[in-house]
């Protein structure tokens, strides 16, 4: 990692309370998709809108902002620290001047629904199993997490079984078919790949903690061509073909529109709101309860199973996976449809 990213994700992480529980190694992979923007004193620049309402996040520097359909405003580090400035949606366009050489992150608010969903889900499967959050963060890196459904994230997590492995063992073996996705977590392992010169299996390298294997073999379901065995004593992290194909399927959430959503309010429902603190302090649905997220297993699990919830959160995507939870577990849920973005009614604020 460079040092201008390390810089960036350590002034996200003291200044944006949004990203203040996010890890840098989530933060390191999410900046490759968000979009890190550098601006000379005085440089300008047109940012286009987005299908939803990106924002914005000035990391260093001081820049003036003026939305096509609004007076311009000037933010800082601890502007938007305290709240992001949300980007307007299509066709609309923001101009922004730099005051200040500045570093700006606009940020994918769909991708970042992803990033807090994977982040909380792997924060509860740690607690569950006992295993290190670190294995874990290495597992939710694989492309098997950008197939899987953002609600069975926490049960793919709490699936990976961790497995010894002696010297000898192979792990990955050519032509068989892959039983399971892998990551090495103690230990060391010979890769071999077919060549395709010579069309046998030649060494291609040592694989040490860290490296991932078998996601290929799962996601494709053909048999390996290569194969993997151990040098030394070790462990894997193992998540097993059965639980992966079980996990692709999404799950059934039960879920309403606003309207609604509205009148199962005003008839008896509770609004839970699953989102940040500093984004239910921005704007909520009135009389809404929050309870954060990665909160919900501790604090739902002491609250009455009668009270009917109506969940929401700012897109539907965290409120999804917070729904499915809560009926897994007993409660009446229902999940709002577009989340708060899509709440045509009366707001309130702090």
């Amino acid at each position: 990692m460079s040092v201008k990213i390390n810089r960036i994700i350590r002034k996200l992480r003291e200044t944006s309370s949004l990203f203040k529980n996010v890890s840098e190694h989530a933060l390191s992979r999410s900046l490759q998709v968000f979009r890190v923007i550098e601006l000379r004193e005085t440089e300008s620049m047109v940012l286009t809108g987005s299908e939803e309402n990106d924002f914005l996040v000035v990391v260093l520097g001081r820049v003036e902002v003026r939305p096509e359909n609004g007076p311009p405003v000037t933010l800082t580090p601890e502007d938007t620290g305290r709240k992001p400035f949300l980007l307007p949606r299509l066709p609309g366009r923001t101009f922004i001047e730099a005051r200040d050489d500045s570093i700006l992150v606009h940020v994918d608010a769909a991708m970042f629904d992803v990033l807090l969903i994977l982040e909380q889900s792997l924060d509860a499967a740690a607690r569950e199993t006992g295993l290190p959050a670190r294995y874990l963060a290495v597992a939710r890196s694989s492309r098997l997490f950008q197939v899987i459904p953002v609600e069975c994230a926490e049960a793919a997590f709490a699936s990976m079984k961790l497995v010894d492995v002696p010297a000898g063992r192979e792990i990955i073996r050519p032509d068989g078919m892959v039983e399971a996705f892998y990551v090495l977590v103690e230990g060391k392992a010979e890769k071999f790949d077919l060549s395709p010169d010579t069309g046998l299996l030649e060494r291609s390298g040592e694989l040490g903690p860290g490296s991932r294997f078998g996601e290929d073999g799962l996601l494709t379901g053909k048999p390996a061509t290569g194969r993997v065995v151990m040098l030394t004593d070790g462990k894997v992290l193992a998540l097993e073909k059965d639980d992966f194909n079980r996990l692709l399927q999404r799950p059934l959430v039960p879920e309403v529109p606003p309207p609604v959503a509205r009148a199962m309010m005003e008839s008896g429902h509770t609004a839970l709101d699953v989102r940040l603190f500093e984004e239910y302090e921005m704007e909520h649905l009135p009389g809404a309860t929050l309870v954060e997220l990665h909160e919900l297993h501790g604090r739902m699990a002491s609250n009455s199973q009668q009270t009917p919830y109506v969940v929401y959160c700012r897109s539907g995507r965290r409120s999804s996976v917070a729904t499915f939870w809560l009926t897994q577990n007993g409660f009446s849920a229902v999940n709002l449809v577009g989340g708060i973005q899509a709440w045509p009614y009366e707001k309130e604020w702090e």
